[in-house]
């Protein structure tokens, strides 16, 4: 019979340990049969893999957050992400949230952030260009 050790090396560290942890008697044992073990093991080695398949799509620029590739309805993969980029001279920031998908493409929403009720034209201009550098990025992805 195949165990969780057979695929233990497609598994990380932290997943083997968690695991053995469950092979204690838990629950009077309501979590430690091997089939469960097992179960669990292929579908961390499934997520593994799914991982590493896109391993080479480089973050968007700037993220600061970036989620597992996971994926959607239709079979596509995506993976969340946010950046954050301050605006030069002003107490605000643009941040991007979004989905990236595996060809590299984003699809991303903008927020504003920061002490957005009084600025002067000067800082109105900042934030615009900053907006349309945004939308571009959006845009050109």
């Amino acid at each position: 019979m195949t165990t969780w050790h057979d695929i233990a090396d497609q598994l990380t560290p932290s997943q083997v340990e968690q695991i053995e942890w469950l092979q204690g008697d838990l629950l009077d044992g309501a979590l430690a049969s091997p089939e469960q073990h097992l179960m669990l093991a292929r579908g961390w080695a499934s997520y593994n893999l799914a991982q590493s398949f896109h391993a080479d799509v480089p973050p968007p620029a700037d993220a600061v957050e970036v989620g597992p590739w996971l994926r959607l309805p239709g079979g596509e993969r995506s993976r969340s992400f946010r950046t954050i980029t301050g605006i030069s001279g002003l107490d605000i920031a643009v941040a991007i949230s979004g989905s990236q998908y595996t060809d590299g493409r984003i699809d991303g929403r903008v927020s504003l952030s920061g002490n957005l009720t009084k600025i002067n034209a000067a800082g109105a201009r900042h934030v615009a260009a900053a907006l349309l550098a945004v939308a571009d990025r959006i845009d050109e992805s």
